[in-house]
Formats: structure tokens, C-alpha cells, sequence
């Protein structure tokens, strides 16, 4: 999560950002010297090194809240998922000119949800490379290409694991290709199929709306043109919860936990990695100190965490977080 990048700093390396909160491994008693002598040889940098230590010490950090949340809440994780773009049986070609795919909006700003795209499908009658756009039409940006091999008359697919946050706020976005270049037509294809929820030539249900359309510069929500097709196009998503961007309004309040948890993971490295794999062969470090070093810091990440979770606030989240009801328990008599 780019709310946590570079959160905590070190001091003696002059050409990096300046750490967001303040702190420095440097307060807790870890210098560039010490990281020396336990950084390994799969490492290109101590930068690189304390960058990867610090996103482990934030997803553990992430895991211990949502662990210790569970016995109040049930963290949800997969809420909705299907297919959008199912081909006609009787493999009609649709002609089709421009920029022409589907629009998809994500219609929910209560909640930190990904939007996941597992997999993208293509039946046209064209052999080579289409490129697949995703465009973000509330910014006009492009978001990503996608090439698929295509080849005439045959389903083309690709699994690209895109994954678009949506942070409270509705997604709206474009998937598509330039079918004029090429003069590239495709197979009939129906946004749905048996879609109880659907209207007319709309996929919809609770997360999700669907059409086809075909896309004009500057590529925003207002430039597309409905079609009653896909273009081809059938896309396989899912939406989940993200249970990591909601922990970015509490960024400055988890700095205690999570400097301590970094360095614990910095001491577990020096633990269990061997003096041949590090990089400065020279510097050795008494496994002792290192383990003391350890369990002081897993100490301090335990009793701050514990401390931010007495004061913390749950997300007002009905989708991602439902209140687990109480257990009851009752004799009955015959």
C-alpha cells in the first residue's frame, strides 16, 4: 500500500525520501553499520532491503488486527463475482468500427473493494495481436494494455490478475480494442445470460452495471456510446474486500507497532540467514544479541498493537465487516 511507503526511514542513507512519520530505525536502535552486517546477498541495496522488510511488517501487522477483530466481526472477503460477455450459439459477426468493447461501473462508495479481473476472453474473426485497453473514464486514464494472440473464428483468453482499487469510491472504466485499424469484426455477444437482475442488454447486480460500448477521446464516462453487444469481449471478475486500504486512515497511529515489527523482522533475518549468504562476509553478529534484539522488539510490537487496538475504531462497513452474533446456548427439556 503506497499509504506505508517509506513510513519508516534510516538515517545515514542520504538519498532516499525522508520518512513520512518521523521515525528512523535509527530511534529504535538499528543503524546502517548493523544492517550491513545482516543484509544477504539477494539484496541489491539497503534500501531495497528495509523497503521489502517493511511491507512484511505491514501485512503482519494487517493480519494481527484483522485476527484479533474476528471474535466482534467477520471480515468478508469474495462479495460478488461472473462472467460479463456470453457468445451467441449461432456465431453471428457483428460489424463494429472504433474504439468498441464494454463499460463497466463498480457501484458501490461505502467500501474498500478490489475490483479483479481473473481473466479476458476474444472471439473475432481476426488472426494477430489486439491490444485491450482499461481505461479509468472518471480520470480518462489509460490503466493498462493487455495483448491477446488472437485467431479467427477461435475464443482467445488471457488471465492478466488485474486488480483496480476502488477506496470508497465508484469505478468506472472501459475494456476494449481498435477495431477500425485492422477492420477487426467479432462474434455476437450478449452482456448476459439468464441474469434474473439484468434490464434489457445491461448486466447488473448489486456491485456490478455492464454495457457494450464504443469509446471517443478524451476517453471519459460521458464519450461512450452504448452498444447492445460486447463486442466480442467476455470478462471474468470478481469483487472483494480490501482489508488493507482502510488501515491507511490509521497510517500515523500504527507507526509504534509497525516500527517495532520491522524490526523484528530485520533481527529474524540475521537469525536465520548463514554468514555465506551475506553480503559483507566480514561482520559477524552474535546470534545471542540478535535474539534478544528479537523478542525485544516482538515484545513492543505486541504491547503497541495491543494499545491501538483499545482505541481503534472499526470501519462503518456493512459489506466488508458484519457484527458476529452472540453464541447461545440453551437446555431443553423433552
Amino acid at each position: 500500500m503506497a499509504c506505508f511507503d517509506n513510513l519508516i526511514g534510516l538515517r545515514e542513507l542520504c538519498d532516499t525520501e525522508p520518512s513520512t512519520s518521523g521515525r528512523y530505525l535509527n530511534d529504535i536502535n538499528i543503524s546502517k553499520s548493523e544492517i550491513e552486517g545482516l543484509i544477504t546477498k539477494d539484496y541489491d541495496s539497503i534500501q531495497s532491503f528495509i523497503d521489502q522488510k517493511l511491507s512484511q511488517a505491514v501485512f503482519s501487522t494487517q493480519s494481527y488486527i484483522i485476527s484479533n477483530i474476528q471474535p466482534f466481526f467477520r471480515a468478508n472477503s469474495i462479495l460478488s463475482g461472473s462472467r460479463i460477455g456470453h457468445y451467441d450459439t449461432n456465431k453471428q459477426i457483428t460489424a463494429q468500427s472504433g474504439l468498441t468493447g464494454m463499460s463497466i461501473k463498480v457501484n458501490n462508495s461505502r467500501s474498500y473493494l478490489n475490483f479483479n479481473i481473473a481473466s479476458i476472453s476474444l472471439f473475432c474473426n481476426y488472426t494477430g495481436t489486439v491490444n485491450i485497453l482499461v481505461y479509468d473514464t472518471v480520470q480518462g486514464k489509460l490503466l493498462g494494455t493487455y495483448p491477446i494472440s488472437s485467431v479467427a473464428g477461435q475464443i482467445a483468453t488471457i488471465n492478466p490478475s488485474i486488480k483496480i482499487e476502488s477506496n470508497k469510491k465508484c469505478l468506472e472504466l472501459w475494456f476494449g480494442y481498435d477495431s477500425t485499424t485492422d477492420n477487426i469484426s467479432s462474434y455476437k455477444t450478449n452482456s448476459h445470460a439468464n441474469c434474473n437482475t439484468c434490464i434489457g442488454t445491461t448486466f447488473n447486480n448489486r456491485y456490478v452495471q455492464a454495457n457494450g460500448g464504443v469509446i471517443t477521446t478524451p476517453f471519459l464516462s460521458d464519450d461512450i456510446t452504448q452498444l447492445s453487444h460486447t463486442s466480442g469481449l467476455s470478462i471474468e471478475y470478481n469483487v472483494s474486500c480490501n482489508h488493507l486500504s482502510w488501515l491507511c486512515m490509521y497510517e500515523q497511529s500504527l507507526v509504534e507497532p509497525i516500527i517495532y515489527k520491522l524490526g523484528a523482522e530485520i533481527m529474524s533475518h540475521g537469525l536465520f540467514s548463514s554468514q555465506t549468504q551475506r553480503a559483507n562476509s566480514y561482520v559477524s553478529l552474535s546470534k545471542e544479541i540478535l535474539k534478544e534484539k528479537h523478542e525485544y522488539y516482538q515484545d513492543n510490537f505486541e504491547r503497541s498493537i495491543k494499545t491501538f487496538l483499545r482505541s481503534m475504531n472499526l470501519p462503518e462497513d456493512a459489506d466488508c465487516f458484519n457484527c458476529n452474533s452472540r453464541i447461545h446456548s440453551a437446555l431443553t427439556l423433552p
